[in-house]
């Protein structure tokens, strides 16, 4: 406890006898607010998620940035201040770049459920998410025949070759379409053509990102919002 109260003494000595170079004047946020961003826009997050990227804010001298000091020092983040003081530097201020949803921290806060983050006015945001949300339902993870086998394609990129004596449950997604389904589709088809193994959502309401095969429980089933999708999209192969 008494070594404790030493640091928070010796941090504002330090704080203090900086304080009278702090007439140069803070920095301000340059550029567009993507590049400090963790994640594209649009992405979904949820409350007490990180979105800002540390390691891409601009470091000023630490005289020119004093009230940082001050602001991490409110809010407990003796290892921020240690870190500035030892070197010299700070970063930038994360209100200088960021405005509702996002604390201090540089984490998603203030609301439940899958929020979105955006921007505003060159300031990131962390949107809550609206009482109605609703996306289409599109194909994601795309079988493709070959002459040897099939290409497993997800977003326009081969993730995965399957030999056409290797096609089973254990080698292809098989959530919607078995195996053996893929098998009877591969022997009928012509090199070229396709079959959806899974789907993604897109198109939302909210204009928030696609969301994948494997995020759809976690973003949309794990917390309780009403969530309404929209499933009359028309697919191709499958009369869904």
């Amino acid at each position: 406890m008494r070594w404790s109260v030493k640091v928070i003494v010796g941090l504002l000595v330090v704080i203090f006898l900086l304080l009278p170079f702090s007439f140069m004047g803070e920095h301000e946020f340059s550029g567009n607010v993507t590049k400090v961003s963790k994640y594209p826009l649009g992405k979904t997050v949820f409350a007490g998620e990180s979105v800002v990227d540390e390691s891409k804010i601009d470091k000023y001298p630490i005289v020119t940035n004093i009230n940082y000091l001050f602001n991490r020092l409110k809010v407990f983040d003796f290892s921020s201040v240690f870190i500035s003081i030892s070197t010299g530097v700070v970063p930038l201020p994360v209100y200088e770049f960021s405005s509702l949803g996002i604390s201090d921290s540089g984490a998603a806060t203030g609301f439940s459920g899958p929020g979105i983050l955006t921007e505003e006015n060159n300031k990131l945001i962390v949107k809550p998410p609206d009482n109605f949300v609703w996306g289409y339902k599109t194909p994601y993870t795309i079988a493709v025949k070959t002459e040897e086998g099939i290409n497993i394609v997800e977003e326009n990129k081969t993730v995965k070759f399957v030999g056409k004596d290797d096609i089973s449950n254990n080698t292809i997604p098989h959530k919607y379409v078995s195996g053996e389904v893929v098998e009877s589709w591969f022997n009928q088809s012509n090199v070229g053509d396709n079959l959806t193994l899974d789907y993604c959502l897109s198109g939302f309401s909210d204009n928030r990102t696609l969301i994948k095969p494997d995020e759809i429980k976690e973003f949309f089933w794990r917390k309780c919002i009403k969530l309404y999708l929209l499933l009359s999209f028309f697919l191709t192969n499958h009369g869904l």
